[in-house]
């Protein structure tokens, strides 16, 4: 009597899932974030079908990915983005530069850096509030993340590394 012919079909058919995606990958793989991924888990998938924990790893089987995608679906209804809209957007939002017009002992504030708008020098001075403005030089430039907006309009905060002082 051989038992072995029938099992194999049963073992095919109830074969647990198998769970190769790792949830840090998944936002790379969606384009979402990994707040969003977990609240998405938490909500529709199930564990030991969709998604398992092994040794401290979130592991997602193709079947929790199907059930991801289907819920971050868009509905047929959302018409294509106008793209010359977007990209005025985008240049609106986008950090700009500054230019230092004007540092040093020339003015008579240590504290103080006169600027000028990178792709816009005609704009008007800015202000640029910094701890010591002797190793600023004419012309240097200044990048978006290393300023922050203060309360005044045209005002702002150095928040980079400060340049090397030249002592002669």
């Amino acid at each position: 009597m051989d038992t072995t012919a029938g099992t194999g079909d049963k073992e095919q058919k109830h074969a647990p899932p198998a769970f190769t995606i790792e949830q840090r990958l998944l936002p790379g793989l969606l384009g979402i974030a990994i707040e969003r991924v977990r609240e998405l888990r938490a909500g529709r998938l199930v564990k030991g079908e969709d998604w398992t924990v092994d040794r401290g790893r979130v592991l997602y089987a193709d079947s929790g990915i199907a059930k991801l995608r289907a819920a971050l679906a868009l509905p047929a209804a959302i018409q294509e983005p106008d793209v010359e809209a977007l990209e005025q957007i985008g240049k609106a939002l986008r950090p700009r530069a500054l230019v230092v017009r004007r540092a040093g002992p020339v003015i008579r504030n240590r504290r103080m850096v006169e600027c000028t708008w990178e792709d816009e020098p005609d704009a008007g001075v800015v202000l640029l509030h910094v701890r010591d403005n002797l190793g600023f030089r004419h012309g240097q430039r200044i990048p978006a993340e290393d300023y922050r907006e203060r309360g005044v309009p045209g005002q702002f905060d150095y928040c980079g590394r400060y340049p090397r002082r030249s002592y002669g």
